[in-house]
């Protein structure tokens, strides 16, 4: 401040030790051959050593283990100390890593001061100061592996994101779009907008649809066309919502586009096939026509009687609105039909029988006579193919989404179920702790149940086959489904006592029974009866000839039979096709028996349909029988007498860490590596002989699979276990063969992985 004299060197000198002990900062003094004279109390935290311990120590000591942050060793005699010695130059700003006592390792940030006299060019001390800066480091990865991850998550996304400010200029743009345009960030952004890669019509629209956006504030499922490179023309489906400042101007939008060029194309495919439809149908004058007089039918042809299941003079003297579902056609604009004017329309109406038919109109008015001649079109194929393309596609992208999220949950659940599982080992079995750790362990599993779900919409779920005791999945599944079956029908069960175990998938067969249980209860009107049946069966070689897809051998079954309608050979002849539903439009995806014969012979099973109009419905599914029993050994932890070494491959840094634990908690020394690449170069160099090899299915640039070929032709005799948050369909898809080694599906435990390890012993 001004007017205040310079501090008192001498009054401040009694004053240095109090302010070096309450630094935050370590601070040791060192002189010429390097050796610590001092060290404060913080330096002493930080490096974990006393100060008797660390006087006489010096920069090269090698029992410091120093290393860079990458982990390569850190020569002593580039410390900064030892540097500032050398030269009398200060080094700021060094980061470092040294090991403590306790096996623990400190991150440094190292500044080194020389203290010169001045009669002497070299330094007599240097004075280094450093902090521990292995939390902030940590978080500043964390924070990085956030940003890289919602960096990649916009700019690779299957859909395009952009902004536009109120000039409709691109403010922001990911990848996925430029890519589609074929052009670059530089060149968009501040200068063109999407308006600038649209065909003239198309952008003379979208022009005009502009302002009312930017009033309106959204805008949703916009067809628009964008010209990309060599004139590729790509259709997309684009929503946005308006930002707006306090004032409420417009400032920008949030848009995404998805690319529906080929739903566009399959769109109108279907649309040109009904144009030819119908142009057969006028050619072999199949055409349904009526003449109308004050909306009543005055004549109608043979085919209008077919269309609506009546005689044709039935319909003479019929109103025709009689024959719209409610009573009346069903028109957008609120406008009249039969009116006398020229018009086109598609309604539902109604055919003798009670169904439902879409039927595309076409009226005309005949000379001046006040009547009308109505041309009416079945539509009803046409609109049930759009429906099946539609959920398609729905179940299709949800479907991608479903499987996505499960997998990366699962390797999530990963790490907090084999936490827990550990932690369990190693607190009183009865004690508090235990219990909360039990509850988490619990909540974990539910939410893996879930994730299960979730691949299995997704059909991606992992199929685990495993011996099964048929009579007691039957039971499991009938407690779970009974509940929705009214009590109008009676359910009963002959189990044989003797039946035998079968290898399939647990949830498999419960979709598969419930599936079968829920048809039944459909084809029942009101009361009757659904019988379960299972019993063992032996197929011959000329009964397998005989049945479609069965095979010879030994077989426990399942039968479900009921009282209901029955089919007729025309309907059992589809019952197992996709989508094929005999329930009216939107009532029924028609996936249920299709998905029940799909996971059946996924288990070299098969399925066997009895019906006949009238007498019911008799469903047989065919298992192989099986005599695989599953162990339930607890855990083993191997002694250090028989330690070996397992080369650990993931690239989830959650899951690295937790299978390291699990696998040192079985006494395994562990190798750990997060590519394929960085795994080869680390068993090449380890002196160490490689007993295991558990890696993840898929790695970057490499699968394990090609991992664990890679490292058996260099002659090392592997037990290899892969791990995978994947289904077998899904690794087909990525053409992966995993069925040469033993696999573990994640999320797993201690006793699971041990005793795949078992397994690949054998």
């Amino acid at each position: 401040m001004s007017g205040m004299s310079a501090p008192d060197p001498d009054k401040l000198a009694p004053l240095l030790p109090s302010v070096l002990a309450a630094m935050v900062e370590g601070v040791v003094i060192q002189q010429q051959d390097g050796a610590i004279v001092f060290a404060n109390p913080a330096a002493e935290r930080i490096l974990g050593l006393q100060f008797d311990q660390l006087t006489g120590r010096t920069s090269v000591d090698p029992r410091w283990r120093a290393e860079h942050e990458d982990g390569s060793p850190f020569p002593g005699d580039t410390h900064p100390s030892m540097v500032t010695l050398a030269t009398g130059r200060a080094v700021r700003n060094v980061f470092m890593s040294v090991h403590r006592p306790d096996g623990t390792r400190a991150l440094i940030e190292v500044n080194a001061e020389p203290v010169l006299q001045p009669d002497s060019p070299r330094p007599t001390h240097v004075v280094a100061t450093f902090i521990d800066v292995s939390e902030r480091r940590a978080d500043e990865i964390r924070i990085k592996t956030l940003a890289d991850t919602v960096s990649d998550l916009y700019n690779h996304a299957p859909c395009g994101y952009h902004s536009i400010d109120a000039d409709g200029l691109y403010t922001q743009i990911n990848d996925t779009e430029l890519e589609w345009l074929g052009t670059t960030r530089e060149a968009v952004l501040g200068r063109l907008g999407p308006l600038d890669f649209m065909p003239p019509e198309c952008r003379a629209r979208v022009e005009n649809l502009l302002p009312v956006f930017k009033a309106r504030g959204t805008i949703s499922e916009l067809e628009v066309e964008f010209v990309g490179p060599g004139g590729l023309v790509r259709t997309v489906s684009l929503s946005a919502t308006a930002v707006r400042n306090a004032a409420g101007e417009f400032v920008m939008s949030r848009s995404v586009a998805y690319d529906i060029s080929e739903l566009v194309r399959l769109r109108n495919q279907i649309l040109e096939q009904h144009a030819r439809d119908q142009q057969v149908v006028l050619e072999n004058e199949l055409v349904a026509v009526a003449r109308l007089r004050a909306g009543t039918i005055v004549w109608a042809n043979a085919a209008i009687g077919r269309l609506f299941g009546y005689e044709p003079e039935q319909l003479v003297g019929t109103p025709i609105d009689a024959l719209h579902v409610g009573g009346r056609p069903s028109l957008p604009s609120g406008g009249q039909l039969y009116n006398g004017s020229r018009q086109r329309v598609q309604t539902e109406m109604l055919r003798r029988d009670g169904a439902r038919l879409w039927v595309d109109i076409y009226e005309a008015p005949i000379g001046e006579c006040g009547e009308v001649l109505a041309l009416f079109g079945d539509l009803t194929p046409i609109r049930n193919a759009e429906a099946r393309l539609v959920a398609a596609q729905r179940m299709e992208s949800v479907g991608r989404l479903a499987g996505g999220v499960a997998h990366e949950f699962n390797n999530k659940l990963q790490a907090i179920l084999g936490g827990v599982d550990l932690a369990l080992m190693d607190v009183q079995a009865s004690g508090p702790v235990a219990r909360e750790l039990r509850e988490i362990q619990t909540a974990a599993r539910h939410a893996a149940t879930i994730t299960q779900q979730l691949m299995a919409y997704a059909r991606k779920r992992p199929s685990a086959p495993a011996a099964m005791d048929l009579n007691a999945a039957v039971g499991a599944t009938l407690a779970l489904v009974e509940p929705s079956i009214p009590p109008t029908i009676r359910v009963s069960t002959d189990l044989a006592l003797d039946a035998w175990p079968v290898m399939m998938d647990q949830a498999q067969f419960t979709d598969v029974l419930s599936a079968l249980l829920l048809n039944a209860r459909e084809a029942i009107d009101t009361t009757g009866r659904i019988d379960i049946e299972t019993r063992n069966v032996h197929v011959d070689e000329d009964e397998a000839s005989a049945l479609p897809d069965a095979r010879p051998g030994d077989y426990a079954v399942v039968v479900v039979r009921d009282t209901g309608r029955g089919m007729t050979p025309e309907v059992a002849a589809h019952a197992f096709d996709p989508f094929f539903t005999t329930k009216r439009f939107g009532q029924n995806s028609g996936l249920g028996l299709s998905t029940v014969y799909g996971s059946v012979t996924q288990h070299q099973g098969w399925v066997r349909l009895s019906t006949q109009p009238g007498t019911g419905c008799e469903m047989t599914v065919f298992l192989p029988r099986t005599a695989e029993t599953r162990a339930h050994a607890n855990p083993v932890l191997r002694h250090t007498s028989e330690l070996r070494t397992v080369l650990l491959v993931e690239d989830d840094p959650g899951v690295q860490t937790i299978a390291r634990a699990m696998l040192r908690r079985l006494g395994y020394d562990v190798l750990v590596a997060s590519t394929a690449e960085d795994a080869r170069a680390l068993a090449q160099a380890s002196a160490a002989s490689i007993d295991v090899l558990l890696s993840d299915v898929i790695l970057p640039g490499m699968t394990g699979v090609e991992l664990a070929d890679a490292l058996s032709a260099e002659g090392r005799n592997l037990e290899v276990v892969l791990m995978t948050a994947y289904s077998a369909e899904a690794l087909a898809e990525r053409k992966t063969d995993v069925a040469r080694y033993e696999t573990l599906p994640k999320p797993f435990t201690v006793r699971e992985l041990e005793e795949a390890v078992a397994r690949a012993r054998r």
